[in-house]
Parts: C-alpha cells; structure tokens; sequence
C-alpha cells in the first residue's frame, strides 16, 4: 500500500511562472502538494483560460484558498493572424457566472502591453479575494 503525503504541506503562499507546456493536469498535482494554500499567483498561457476547469481545481483541492491571481499573456494574433484573445475573455467571462466565483468577489482585466508600434501582447489578469468571516476563522 502506497500513502501520498503532500510535498509542501505547510505552503501557504505560491507564485509560479508556469511554462507553456503546462496543462492543468500538472497544476492539478501542484494544488495537491500545497494542501494548506491561501494565496495562489500563476503566470500562465491561454489554454490554461477555463474558468470551469479552475473551479473544479480549486473546489476540490484549494478549500483554504483566500487569494487567487491568474495572469494570461498572450500576443493579439494567433500564428494565423487571427484575433481571438477577446473571445478567450468572454468565454471565461460567460463561465464564471456562478456562485464559486460570484462568492470570490472574481475580477478580470484586460491590459494591452506594446513592445513595438505594431505589436502588442494581451493580459488578462483573473483575480479573486474571499473575505473572512468570523465562522472560516473559527
């Protein structure tokens, strides 16, 4: 019989840059490992943007979680020229009408970042903050 513990139980606090390559299965075992987490800050890349899959994750393996920061950076165009980066936001939008993330007090914000004068890169930046009550304190 095998027992998994955490890696880091006593991590209250995690900011990470999260690589391209990284799928939610992958931030799924990091949630795991911190199961004591109360402010999360990721970096991450637009297919990480689902707010239905983030809810899932974060109900079932952050139950202490207080603070939640998601930036997604991305440039305007696809590699086929296409803008798509706004749909990405009102899709996510459209998802988090529900009372997991209505009860977090969910922000987004979109920010345009220039690096040229005809590039730009987009942020959208998803942000939560639960108030404590004096009932989770107790």
């Amino acid at each position: 019989m095998m027992v998994l513990t955490p890696i880091m139980p006593n991590c209250i606090r995690l900011h990470l840059n999260l690589p391209p390559h990284m799928s939610f299965k992958h931030v799924k075992y990091l949630l795991r490992q911190t199961p004591d987490l109360q402010y999360l800050i990721l970096s991450g890349q637009k297919h990480l943007l689902k707010a239905k899959r983030w809810e899932k994750l974060l109900s079932l393996n952050c139950s202490r979680l207080l603070k939640f920061k998601f930036t997604c950076a991305n440039y305007i165009y696809d590699e086929n020229y296409q803008y798509d980066f706004g749909q990405l936001l009102d899709t996510f939008e459209e998802d988090c009408e529900t009372s997991f993330w209505m009860e977090r007090n969910i922000t987004t914000s979109y920010l345009k970042i220039p690096f040229s004068d005809d590039d730009y890169r987009r942020d959208i930046v998803v942000k939560y903050h639960v108030n404590k009550t004096k009932q989770s304190i107790e």
